[in-house]
């Protein structure tokens, strides 16, 4: 009888072990789909999207790519997309009239000679035609121009002042020049490699508030940091890590956006404010990036393939709200495979963000249609995006073409 018993309680014992580890495995299971769905719960509660509503194309001659990057200006209520190229000895802005969908207008500026103000790293920025922003290739040469190529003023900004700040002005599409009730914001260029700990340290934009008609007549400082990882030479993304966006807010604070990094800062002269705001398409932590990532180039383009990143910020001022580009993880990929061609043809997704960081949505796009290095485009009509990805099957090489977009309430 006691043994009987016994038995009888060592296999309740196992019994009720074997039913708790089922009850565990199971709800750890249901902790697991409920996790993996969440995002996806949450995308069903957004009643924000964006809704394709119609196709633009832009007819452009032989001396523009069909690549080339555009900005957005209106002149006498006219919108415009303009874009730069250097031409034989001249600096040349396009304007093409995004109403009538063709080429408007033109002016030169000349690289050499006594008006001559070199070339441009990226697009120059057009305030108005009497208001024409240049930074000088590889000199820290600020010039104010107008259409006719007058040069109405011309800064150069000391690299070293009392204060051993070093200031090395560009523009580069990520970090493209602005401007603001006097004031330009530039990037800074450290003249560190990117692939050491040094180079994270250094700020990451240089504001100038000018007064005209002095060429001395400015001052400068420094603002933005990079995220700490990167100042603990902790290089996720390696080669392609660095990667910044700014745009400005409606008060003139700076917002950046980081490749491996799920927040989105924002900076003024005295405070950096952290958002986290993480893609439903991203793990929740970058992974530690292997030994010898940031002298790797290949390296480096494995790990965003196989991680995803945040790619481009932008600043819609029509609609109030932000847009932050994030490219999908493709899946493992062998070292000996990689090509930089990789990192053209994800899918990704925009995310919608309000003023005051709130995700608002996230949309998805298929791999292979829009191309994402090049600039979205913000217009009161709509959000431009360049539908023209090298394996597009609409791509033709003799017009720019866009798909515009509108925010829309998903709501019923």
């Amino acid at each position: 009888m006691y043994f009987e018993t016994r038995y009888q309680m060592m296999c309740i014992r196992h019994l009720n072990l074997w039913t708790a580890g089922i009850l565990v495995a199971f709800t750890l299971w249901i902790n697991a789909c409920d996790r993996s769905s969440s995002s996806h719960a949450e995308m069903l509660k957004y009643t924000t999207s964006l809704a394709a509503i119609d196709t633009i194309y832009i007819p452009i001659d032989e001396r523009v790519a069909f690549n080339s990057g555009t900005r957005y200006y209106t002149f006498n209520e006219t919108p415009y997309l303009y874009t730069y190229l250097k031409h034989k000895d001249q600096n040349v802005f396009i304007f093409y009239d995004l109403h009538k969908q063709d080429y408007s207008f033109e002016f030169s500026l000349d690289q050499q000679g006594p008006l001559g103000v070199g070339t441009s790293a990226y697009i120059p920025l057009v305030v108005n035609m009497d208001s024409i922003f240049f930074i000088r290739r590889h000199s820290n040469r600020l010039y104010l121009l107008d259409s006719s190529a007058h040069i109405k003023d011309r800064w150069q900004i000391e690299q070293t002042t009392t204060a051993k700040e070093i200031y090395r002005i560009h523009a580069e599409r990520k970090m493209p020049m602005l401007f603001r009730h006097s004031t330009i914001y530039c990037g800074h260029r450290t003249g560190l490699l990117n692939e050491r700990k040094e180079f994270y340290a250094e700020p990451l934009e240089v504001i100038i508030s000018l007064a005209l008609n002095d060429p001395s007549g400015y001052q400068a400082h420094l603002r933005g940091s990079y995220p700490d990882f990167l100042q603990q030479g902790i290089f996720k993304g390696g080669k392609v890590g660095h990667q910044v966006d700014r745009v400005l807010d409606a008060r003139g604070n700076s917002i950046y956006s980081f490749g491996f990094d799920h927040h989105i800062y924002q900076t003024d002269d005295s405070l950096q404010r952290s958002y986290f705001l993480p893609s439903q398409y991203l793990e929740d932590d970058f992974p530690i990036p292997p030994k010898g990532i940031e002298d790797h180039l290949e390296m480096s383009i494995q790990y965003a393939c196989e991680n995803g990143l945040y790619f481009a910020l932008i600043y819609d001022p029509f609609q109030k709200v932000y847009y932050r580009t994030v490219l999908h993880p493709r899946g493992p990929v062998s070292l000996s495979e990689v090509t930089i061609s990789m990192l053209w043809d994800l899918a990704f997704s925009i995310q919608i963000i309000s003023e005051d960081f709130k995700m608002l949505a996230e949309v998805t796009f298929p791999a292979n249609t829009f191309n994402y290095f090049l600039p979205f485009i913000p217009t009161p009509q709509g959000l431009l995006l360049p539908y023209m990805h090298e394996q597009n099957p609409d791509l033709k090489e003799d017009r720019f073409a866009y798909i515009r977009y509108q925010l829309v309430d998903t709501k019923e």
